[in-house]
């Protein structure tokens, strides 16, 4: 049995060739709404099966993997892979905005990419509710490379963070992966100047912007 990602919400196994297990150990709870949301339409699912508080999913897929075990081996993604990446997690930011909830920032450790082809961020303990545009911070987190300008300046707990932390952390994360570079507060145009007129340059330069009222995601 390989055991891709799990904390104490969700395990993600490998059960046979071409097929992986979800098994949701707390379906219930405080977790559920971002598990409801999650897109689980793009993913094929042979069975369901729940049992009280657990729920478990059979999912045939050619090959999954943790983001963070893919860019160790190959350093960079493409172009197409990173486009896919920040369009298919951004949407996912976007979906649970619409039903009030945020996360502070991401990492790599927190995608699942299936089939090479679909990213997923699985970290549903990265998750608070949106009150007048602002997350409340309750937990101490070690300082990461994809913080958000305002993440980085949190000096206490329980603080507030703009929920648009975590479209900053996206697109520093797009662009490590691409680029194989950190991004530096308002120097990421240095970084990605080789993709200038690019639609991945002006979607990562909106994603990256300090000011969180000029900060969006858009792709187009």
């Amino acid at each position: 049995m390989t055991i891709l990602h799990e904390d104490d919400i969700l395990q993600i196994r490998k059960h046979k060739k071409d097929e992986y297990v979800f098994l949701f150990k707390k379906w219930d709870g405080k977790y559920k709404k971002f598990w409801m949301n999650f897109p689980f339409s793009l993913l094929k699912i042979l069975s369901e099966k729940n049992d009280g508080n657990t729920k478990e999913y059979i999912i045939k897929a050619n090959n999954m993997q943790m983001l963070n075990n893919i860019v160790t081996k190959k350093r960079n993604l493409t172009y197409n892979e990173c486009e896919a990446l920040l369009y298919d997690v951004g949407n996912q930011i976007q979906s649970l905005e619409m039903f009030r909830l945020g996360i502070p920032f991401l990492n790599l450790n927190d995608i699942l990419v299936v089939n090479g082809k679909h990213y997923f961020y699985i970290n549903s303990k990265k998750m608070y509710e949106i009150k007048n545009e602002h997350i409340i911070i309750s937990e101490a987190y070690k300082r990461d490379s994809f913080f958000s300008p305002e993440m980085n300046k949190l000096t206490s707990i329980p603080d507030k963070l703009h929920w648009k932390s975590s479209y900053y952390s996206l697109g520093s994360m797009v662009t490590f992966c691409l680029m194989g570079e950190y991004v530096v507060l308002n120097e990421h145009r240095v970084i990605l100047d080789r993709l200038y007129g690019t639609k991945l340059y002006w979607a990562l330069d909106r994603c990256l912007e300090e000011n969180t009222t000029d900060r969006f995601y858009l792709i187009i």
